[in-house]
């Protein structure tokens, strides 16, 4: 805080003649913003490996040795950004104006940012196997390419930005209650699964961004990445009761996650339009932040599966109990 008032007093008494600011508090607050938005964010990506099997029915070895199933999945997030709502230890950026400028400039709608719900999309392939001594095996692919970033953000005029996705993974279950009579079966589960994440977006590019402090024009500039890589380990208690061709099921999860952000402003520089040198020429270092998060997460999940012959249509959405997000899943599945 007094930094920044000997910097807002400089500019007003000395207005133009002022010559050597310390721009280093900009850097710092771009590191808050990084460690903030990487606290925020990362509960939703381990959401997001977690959901989407393609698999509902408790037991599947009874009538198929294996299966296939491929799962559109939805995370709807309440926003990554909710921390800018509190009082973050801003000294000088910003910070709410830069990110509001950003959605502007990618034609983002605004809700997203605010009130509404941010959708992750992905989509997850899975392969199970019957297994000797009445196991089930499920392998887990899930991959979203810089291609089809391209792809999207190219249809939709926002250029410049680089996303992609990847999450493996495996499970393995048994059935401990077979579906007979009035009783539904009943399956425990252990799983693990591998996820990362990488972002990456240049700052607003409208004349860079620029705030005004005491009548003088703060710019910065810089390309924003993120990365994010995360494991979990956890159990499934899974029910299903078949009723004809319809099976009703409900399942829930358990799982502990390790998780590890790194975020950076590559290449950044900060400057004002009354001072002779820049961020950069005060030796300023490229903002960062590394952060390494673990918790124990829990998920419930509940839909139903209509069977036609060998394939199967999942329907289930889950919530988890550390976001108080939903997601949604469709899915595909043939079982032979």
């Amino acid at each position: 805080m007094k930094r920044t008032v000997i910097l807002l007093m400089g500019i007003f008494f000395l207005g133009g003649a002022v010559f050597s600011v310390d721009l280093t508090p900009v850097g710092e607050d771009l590191e808050t913003f990084l460690e903030r938005f990487g606290r925020e964010a990362v509960p939703y990506l381990q959401q997001n490996a977690l959901t989407g099997e393609g698999l509902g029915i408790a037991q599947f070895n009874d009538h198929a040795g294996w299966y296939i199933a491929v799962t559109p999945s939805l995370v709807l997030t309440h926003g990554m950004f909710d921390f800018l709502k509190d009082d973050a230890p801003f000294q000088i950026l910003d910070v709410d104006g830069m990110i509001t400028s950003g959605l502007a400039e990618a034609g983002a709608i605004e809700g997203y940012y605010e009130e509404g719900l941010l959708p992750i999309p992905f989509v997850r392939l899975n392969v199970g196997f019957a297994l000797p001594l009445d196991l089930e095996m499920s392998l887990i692919l899930s991959v979203f390419p810089q291609l089809f970033t391209d792809l999207i953000s190219g249809a939709i005029g926002f250029e410049g930005v680089s996303l992609s996705r990847w999450n493996a993974g495996v499970r393995l279950r048994k059935p401990l209650i077979q579906d007979a009579g009035g009783f539904p079966a009943v399956s425990l589960g252990l799983g693990y699964t591998f996820s990362t994440f990488n972002f990456g977006y240049g700052l607003p590019e409208a004349e860079d961004f620029t705030q005004e402090i005491g009548g003088a024009d703060l710019s910065v500039q810089g390309d924003l990445n993120v990365s994010t890589y995360l494991h979990t380990f956890g159990i499934d208690l899974a029910l299903s009761k078949k009723i004809l061709v319809f099976v009703p099921f409900v399942k829930l999860s358990s799982y502990y996650q390790i998780a590890t952000f790194d975020g950076a402003v590559d290449d950044f520089d900060a400057e004002l339009s009354s001072q002779a040198d820049s961020y950069t020429d005060q030796g300023g270092e490229d903002p960062s932040a590394e952060i390494t998060l673990s918790d124990l997460s829990f998920l419930t999940t509940a839909g139903f599966e209509i069977l036609l012959g060998k394939f199967a249509f999942v329907f289930d959405g889950n919530y988890s109990f550390t976001t108080n997000a939903f997601a949604l899943n469709l899915g595909f599945r043939l079982g032979f």
